[in-house]
């Protein structure tokens, strides 16, 4: 990676004391200890791998659910190697040991697609699979170098929204992430398919599985949610554009056995829905048999309070025990303050935490910092 060595060697005195870097910042004199940074390279994955079963290991300590095939660094490599295709990361060494990687990417989001809704439109994003530190090593110092190796790359190259996905438990590179700026944005939670909880009464509420013949109400109530995520306190962007994608995606669960819609009405009017998928929008590392993913849930302002939520996802839950599936995986953004509160209630743990960024552009003119 390309550095101004005078300054730069200066910035990483101050970052931590004791820190080498191979890759042009700094080289370690001979006999010297401390951290040791370099390029990611192939030869790079399997202590990488190593470093990722041992994460996954830890993470089923607290979500016995997950599968156990990814606790062996083989099931790790074929991933990895996907991801460097497109990616540069950094390695963290400490004589000759692997501490710990970090791997990312810079997403050009296609505006006009469904996903620009969730992410910005340029954004250096460390995926699930993008980083791990060694058990028992200093998370928030490997963390901190790191993130301001792979960082500085994004900045120069003015990407100024970053992101990275980390275990819901993983206490240290949570803490370590948000000592770096990083909040919460959207959350992945399980929960099991059996045992649904009670459901309310919900006086003169009908539920019934929705078709094609229901585009419109289903398509009414997508964009209630859409522009209900468009309020404070989350603030998510919904513009025409990416209308046309959100409808195409709702298209695909129609007349789709693993796929259904539920609506309920009152007095003939939609005022809820829950939409249930094949899973989607995961890791590969968190994916299973029986798993099935809950795609979209909302219940009209009108509607609201009056048990409906629980009457849909009660009908929902068995339709997937029904089906076989053992689990149920959602996201919802972490700063829902009904959504979230609603679906823990409602048993579902959070396994996966996506965290953001935005570093203020005035760096990219303010100061040769570079």
């Amino acid at each position: 990676m390309n550095r101004r060595g005078a300054s730069a060697a200066a910035r990483w005195d101050v970052l931590a004391e004791g820190l080498y870097c191979r890759s042009g910042l700094r080289t370690a004199p001979e006999g010297a200890t401390g951290l040791n940074i370099h390029t990611f390279t192939k030869s790079d994955i399997p202590e990488a791998a190593e470093l990722l079963a041992a994460r996954h290991l830890a993470a089923r300590k607290t979500h016995s659910f997950l599968p156990a095939e990814w606790d062996q660094p083989e099931r790790w490599q074929e991933t990895l190697t996907a991801a460097l295709e497109g990616a540069s990361g950094v390695v963290a060494t400490d004589g000759g040991r692997t501490l710990g990687f970090m791997l990312g990417r810079r997403d050009l989001t296609d505006q006009r697609s469904m996903g620009a809704r969730y992410g910005d439109p340029r954004a250096g994003f460390v995926p699930f699979e993008g980083h791990a530190v060694a058990a028992g090593a200093d998370a928030r110092r490997l963390y901190t170098v790191m993130y301001a190796e792979l960082g500085a790359e994004w900045v120069r190259r003015g990407f100024f929204s970053h992101g990275i996905q980390v275990f819901a438990s993983d206490r240290a590179a949570r803490d370590a992430m948000v000592d770096l700026g990083f909040g919460h944005k959207f959350v992945a939670a399980f929960r099991p398919a059996g045992d649904p909880p009670p459901a309310a009464e919900a006086a003169g509420l009908e539920v019934r599985e929705a078709s094609r013949a229901d585009e419109e109400d289903v398509h009414r109530l997508e964009m209630e949610l859409d522009y209900y995520h468009a309020t404070p306190p989350m603030f998510m962007p919904v513009d025409a554009e990416t209308e046309a994608g959100a409808r195409r995606m709702q298209e695909t669960l129609y007349d789709n056995p693993e796929a259904a819609i539920f609506l309920a009405y009152r007095e003939g009017r939609a005022v809820g829905m829950v939409s249930m998928m094949a899973p989607s929008y995961m890791a590969a590392s968190l994916l299973f048999p029986g798993l099935v993913y809950l795609y979209q849930g909302i219940v009209s302002e009108e509607a609201r309070s009056s048990g409906a939520g629980e009457v849909l996802l009660a009908r929902a839950l068995r339709w997937a025990a029904e089906r076989g599936h053992t689990h149920v995986a959602l996201h919802y953004h972490a700063a829902n303050p009904t959504g979230g509160p609603f679906w823990r209630k409602h048993g579902f743990e959070a396994v996966q935490q996506g965290m953001a960024r935005l570093v203020d552009e005035r760096i990219a003119w303010a100061r040769d910092w570079r």
